[in-house]
């Protein structure tokens, strides 16, 4: 009697084996998939971030009373040859569209300076809590705040507008 040797595989263990296979990376292609949407959102912030630190970087940059107080969304170049300046605002176009924009704000400085009133140390000679009195002093045009804002609409699923705002400010200070 013959043996017969078996060897190979029959076509339809090949199929349940691509079945098999095909049903497992489907969910292994979902989880891809999300983690490049995922990823893709993170860029757009971290280059929004990138984009309004490096704004306000520029606008610091420019001379106390060279940006009067306001709101900007158009370029702002300094006419100084020795140092020419340019603040890019409006619209910048990468993979998605960022507008960024400007606002400058006076802000009023409010503090304390305790004075001595000598009239009351005469009245009060062995309480010296008597004598002091705190005056309230309010200053202008000494400190301004630069606000940038970056905007830019993620057009994944719900088109979201999403925005990043730094602000900082700025003393005029005399050598």
């Amino acid at each position: 009697m013959l043996k017969l040797i078996k060897r190979g595989m029959t076509l339809n263990e090949i199929l349940l084996a691509v079945s098999i296979l095909a049903c497992s990376f489907i969910p292994i292609i979902g989880v891809i998939s999300s983690s490049m949407q995922t990823t893709e959102k993170d860029d757009h912030i971290i280059k929004g971030v990138s984009l309004c630190q490096e704004k306000l970087n520029a606008v610091l940059q420019f001379p106390f009373d060279y940006i009067p107080s306001g709101k900007y969304i158009a370029d702002i170049t300094s006419n100084n040859k020795d140092t020419p300046l340019v603040v890019k605002l409006g619209a910048d176009d990468f993979r998605i569209r960022y507008i960024s924009e400007l606002t400058v704000t006076d802000e009023v400085v409010h503090y304390q300076v305790p004075m001595c009133d000598f009239t009351q140390k005469a009245l009060h000679p062995s309480n010296p809590n008597e004598w002091m009195t705190l005056k309230n002093v309010e200053i202008k045009n000494m400190v301004k705040r630069y606000t940038v804002t970056v905007r830019w609409t993620e057009k994944e699923g719900n088109p979201k507008e999403r925005f990043y705002t730094l602000s900082a400010l700025k003393v005029k200070a005399r050598r």
